[in-house]
C-alpha cells in the first residue's frame, strides 16, 4: 500500500507516484488529504491524474480541501472516498472520515490552526466519530483507520492497529493510547506546494509504501524521500515493525504476529 498526503496541488508529485505504483506493484494507494491548496473549481483538473494510476485510489478530505474537491475527486474511477465509512480494499478493511475544517486561508481563518478551543474539540469529535462508526462494524476490528489531522488519531486508539494521518508537513511515528496502535504521519508528497519554497531548503516529496502480511499485519515499510524542487536525491528508509508478540497488546484474542519475509530488512538506500 502507498500512503500519500498533502499533494497541495504540485504536479511534480503524480509522476513520482506512478513511478512507485509500477515499481512496487502497489495494490492500493491511500491519500490523507490536502490534495488541492484553496479547493477551488478550476483545481478540479488536478485530481483528474488519480485515473491514470490504475490502482484504487482510497481518500479522505483535508483542511485544504472543499466539497468541490471531494466530488471531483470521487468522481474518478478508481477513486474511493471515505467520509466516516469503513470500506475493503485490496484485501484490507480501512475506515476513514475527512476534516471537518474547510480552512484553506489561515490569515483569514486563524481558527484553521487547531488554536481555539472549538477549532480542538471538532478535531477531536471526529475522531470519535469513526471510532464508533468502526466499533459499530460487525466481526474484526478494521486495518487501517485514516484521519487528516494527527490531533484526531487519539480517540482510535484500540480500534485499529494501525493509523494513517498528514497535515503537518514532516513525518512522525508513535504508538496511541496501550502502545495497542501505531500512529502513522506522513510528510507532504507535494513538498508543501509553492510554500514549500518559502524556507532556506525546498520541502522534499514524501510518501511511504507499507507492506502487510496475509494476516493483514504490518510487518514494514519503505519510508521515500525525494529533493524538493531544483533537487535529484532520493532516498529510501527501510523499517522493519516491532514484532506485536512482544508487545503489551498481544494478548489472547490478538490477530498472530506477523511473519516477517527474508528480502524484507532495514536500511537506507540513495539514489542520485
Amino acid at each position: 500500500m502507498l500512503h500519500v498526503s498533502d499533494l497541495h496541488l504540485n504536479p511534480a508529485a503524480w509522476g513520482v507516484i506512478r513511478t512507485v505504483v509500477e515499481n512496487f506493484h502497489i495494490d492500493v494507494v491511500v491519500d490523507t488529504g490536502d490534495i488541492t491548496d484553496w479547493g477551488s473549481e478550476p483545481e478540479k483538473a488536478f485530481v483528474a491524474s488519480i485515473a491514470l494510476l490504475k490502482v484504487p485510489y482510497v481518500y479522505i478530505r483535508g483542511n485544504h480541501d472543499s466539497p468541490v474537491t471531494e466530488a471531483a475527486v470521487a468522481a474518478q474511477p478508481n477513486a474511493i472516498v471515505l467520509d466516516n465509512k469503513v470500506v475493503n480494499v485490496a484485501g484490507l478493511t480501512i475506515a476513514g472520515i475527512g476534516d471537518p475544517r474547510f480552512t484553506p486561508d489561515k490569515g483569514q481563518e486563524p481558527a484553521g490552526e487547531g488554536q481555539s478551543k472549538a477549532t480542538l474539540e471538532r478535531v477531536i469529535g471526529i475522531g470519535d466519530r469513526l471510532a464508533d462508526t468502526i466499533g459499530r462494524q460487525p466481526g474484526d476490528m478494521v486495518d487501517l483507520a485514516l484521519v487528516h489531522d494527527p490531533t484526531s488519531a487519539g480517540p482510535l486508539a484500540g480500534y485499529a492497529p494501525v493509523v494513517l494521518a498528514g497535515h503537518l508537513h514532516h513525518r512522525e511515528v508513535r504508538k496511541l493510547g496501550d502502545d495497542e496502535t501505531m500512529l502513522m504521519v506522513q510528510g507532504s508528497t507535494g513538498g508543501a506546494g509553492l510554500r514549500g519554497l518559502e524556507g532556506d531548503k525546498p520541502t522534499p516529496l514524501t510518501m511511504s509504501v507499507l507492506y502487510f502480511d496475509d494476516n493483514r499485519m504490518l510487518m514494514a515499510y519503505d519510508d521515500i524521500t525525494v529533493g524538493g524542487t531544483g533537487l535529484a536525491e532520493v532516498a529510501l528508509s527501510r523499517h522493519v515493525v516491532e514484532d506485536p508478540s512482544t508487545s503489551p497488546a498481544a494478548q489472547p484474542g490478538h490477530r498472530p504476529a506477523p511473519s516477517l519475509p527474508a528480502h524484507v530488512k532495514k536500511g537506507t538506500f540513495l539514489y542520485a
